[in-house]
Order: structure tokens, then sequence, then C-alpha cells
């Protein structure tokens, strides 16, 4: 265990997010960021993205960075059939200001989507949510949702997209995978295009 000179700890320990960083750990968290926790609930936050979006990722750390002890590192996975895959990612240091999200996004170890998440959600994080997992699909957009297992989470943001953005969408099963994912209305995509485009960074233009 490495052990940080005292004023470092205090300093550290005394950090606040500040919006922006609250609306990049919300969107990614409702994309493919992922969470760990401790026994006396410090958590940290996880964000890992293709090689190809590395730009992106370095984005979010530069964002980040006071939060974080490393920079971002290469990831190569190989699975059972050799197929390999490169990712770039990077991770915060345990702290309690991410207790709030660990409590919000997971339940038994399994990740959800809280109950209050219309509290969170602002057009920015909502960009930011769309940048992770987000894709152009025909004349429309869509979410991946294989973060979430459960049909009620799903439900839930199609709710949120209706309620606080005035946007349809549906649920779209990839037949090729078996993922579920969140389509927009054909109709809704204009205005969801003038909401997120604002915050959206230039490397990630190509999605939309």
């Amino acid at each position: 265990m490495v052990n940080y000179p005292r004023a470092t700890y205090r300093y550290r320990k005394a950090l606040k997010l500040n919006q922006l960083q609250k609306d990049i750990v919300v969107g990614s968290l409702l994309g493919s960021s992922t969470m760990e926790t401790s026994r006396n609930f410090l958590c940290s936050v996880k964000f890992e993205q293709r090689f190809k979006n590395r730009v992106y990722t370095s984005h979010l750390y530069n964002t980040l960075k006071e939060w974080c002890y490393t920079e971002p590192h290469l990831h190569l996975e190989t699975n059972r059939c050799k197929y390999s895959r490169t990712s770039y990612y990077f991770q915060t240091f345990k702290h309690f200001a991410y207790f709030r999200y660990y409590n919000g996004f997971y339940e038994f170890g399994d990740k959800i989507v809280p109950l209050f998440i219309h509290r969170w959600v602002t057009p920015r994080a909502l960009a930011y949510w769309f940048m992770d997992s987000g894709e152009r699909h025909q004349n429309s957009y869509m979410f991946h949702l294989h973060h979430f297992s459960n049909l009620q989470d799903h439900k839930m943001l199609i709710d949120l997209l209706k309620h606080m953005f005035w946007i349809d969408a549906e649920i779209y099963i990839d037949a090729n995978k078996g993922w579920y994912k969140l389509r927009l209305s054909d109709e809704s995509a204009p205005k969801f295009i003038s909401i997120i485009k604002p915050y959206v960074i230039p490397c990630m233009y190509y999605k939309i």
C-alpha cells in the first residue's frame, strides 16, 4: 500500500466534484463505466472505452485528473475464441464523494438505474451518456443497454427521456447479439441532437 504525505491526504479528502465532473460521472455510469467500493464507504469509478475512442477517454481523464493517481492505460483482453479487444481506461481513487453514486447505481453488487435518476441527469449528462454508449441508427439514434439487465431499468430510462426531455424512445433487441438497446423515435431525433450537440466534444462528432 502506498503511503501519501499527510498534506496530500488532507487535500484529496477535501476535494469536491464540480458540476461538469458530476455530469461526466452520471452520464458515464448510465453507459459503460463501473464502480468499486470498500467497507468504509469509499468508492471509485472506472472509465473504459475502445482504443479508437482514446481521445475521448483522455478528455474524461483531463477533467477528472485531480481524482486520479495514474494516467490512462491500455488494456488488451483476449477471450476463449482468441478474439482480442484493446481498450483505454483509467480509474479514480476511492473517495466518499462517489458513495452517493454507488448507492444509487448499485444494488447487491448489480448495476441498476437509480430511482431518483431524474435528479441527476442534465442535458450535459445526457450528452456524456450518448458519447459513452450511443450511436446513430438509420434516421435516429440509440443507446446500448447491456450494462442493465433488468427490463424495469429500461423502462425507467424511457420514462426519463420522455418526462425530462420530451423524447420518445422504445426498446430494440439486437437480433445478432441479443442485446437490448434503447432507440429514439425518428421524430425525436432532431430535438435530441439540439439538446446534446452543445456538449459533444469534437472527437465524438462522428456519432451524430
